[in-house]
């Protein structure tokens, strides 16, 4: 049963990989506008495809267009500079935030990383303790077995003397009575 199950489940998961390899990607489109509020109000045939820099007609040109990756649903109006195609004109605002952002993620990782060998390191501690407190268990047990064994012993080594002595007791009570 187990068995079918993760047969269906992995099936399921390879359909819906097809799946998804068979959708169409949405390519970015565009269409060129002065002012936000143009964003998606051009008639379809006018949108373009590929890249913006394309439309540049000179080097220092300032061209402001509103692109789309969802066919049209939501626009983005962004304007650049031409140069030698075109160069985006970036807030220094967002520079900084994005440059912040990206200082963050680095902190971030080196956290993780430092918190990984700790990580680590504390297993490896666990680890050896449990191997030593194992060896301990082991000693014990085979000191155990060895005062048994010695115990069996003495009390075996008495045995065989009591035999012994009754056995010359009885020699030598056989011998006085013959």
């Amino acid at each position: 049963m187990r068995g079918f199950y993760s047969l269906f489940v992995l099936g399921c998961l390879i359909s819906l990989a097809a799946a998804k390899k068979g959708q169409k990607k949405h390519d970015k489109v565009f269409h060129m506008a002065t002012d936000e509020s143009e964003c998606g109000s051009v008639a379809r045939n006018e949108w373009l495809t590929g890249s913006p820099a394309e439309s540049c007609q000179a080097v220092g040109d300032e061209i402001c267009f509103c692109v789309s990756r969802t066919e049209g649903e939501s626009w983005n109006h962004k304007c650049g500079t031409c140069k030698f195609g075109l160069e985006m004109d970036n807030n220094p605002a967002e520079r900084r935030q994005r440059k912040k952002a990206r200082g963050i993620k680095a902190a971030v990782k080196q956290e993780k990383k430092k918190l990984k060998k700790q990580l680590k390191k504390q297993m490896k501690k666990q680890q050896q303790k449990k191997e030593k407190k194992q060896e301990r268990k082991q000693e014990r047990r085979q000191k155990r077995i060895e005062r048994r064994n010695q115990k069996k012993n003495s009390s075996s080594d008495e045995s065989l003397s009591n035999d012994v002595s009754d056995n010359n007791q009885v020699t030598v009570d056989e011998v006085a009575v013959e």
